[in-house]
């Protein structure tokens, strides 16, 4: 167990040996490790971590398959007409369809030396169809910096349960 927890690369610490006794791991259902926690963080702290875990819908998968890399699991979320809108809100910066938006975004963050993405806060419509989520990314980009990015995202949840839209701001 403790050589498992010792290389999951969570947030927000990453990787590495564990520190104390009263170091925190916050594993989710389906037995990934989800978040780190030094040992002197007070379990208050972990509420609103532990919440989110215990939601498990489509925008909460949809956000841990970007942050763990899991292709398929992001695809399992997306309807096949599903349009991504990027920051620059022009065609440039537009994904039309499932397998292209999965072709673009395994492909740019294929180049980064490290990705990192948490959804902090997700907010969800009355009726479940839309949901608003605040994010940071942290990208490293080969011989550059490191960039940390602070961005809001609208999904929009189709009929069937599946995100067809994301819309970045």
């Amino acid at each position: 167990l403790y050589a498992w927890l010792a290389q999951e690369p969570t947030q927000p610490q990453g990787a590495g040996d564990i520190q104390w006794n009263f170091e925190k791991f916050l594993v989710g259902r389906d037995g990934r490790v989800l978040a780190r926690y030094g040992p002197r963080t007070p379990p208050e702290e972990l509420a609103a971590d532990v919440e989110a875990a215990l939601v498990d819908d489509v925008v909460t998968r949809f956000w841990r398959g970007i942050d763990h890399h899991d292709w398929d699991l992001v695809a399992s979320t997306l309807s096949e007409d599903f349009v991504r809108i990027g920051m620059r809100d022009d065609e440039s910066d537009t994904s039309r369809g499932k397998a292209e938006y999965l072709r673009f975004v395994s492909g740019v963050i294929g180049r980064f030396d490290r990705h990192e993405l948490a959804a902090r806060k997700v907010f969800r419509s009355a009726d479940g169809r839309t949901a608003v989520a605040e994010c940071i990314e942290k990208i490293h980009p080969p011989g550059e910096p490191e960039l940390v990015m602070h961005f809001i995202n609208i999904l929009e949840i189709d009929p069937q349960g599946l995100i067809s839209k994301l819309d970045i701001y």
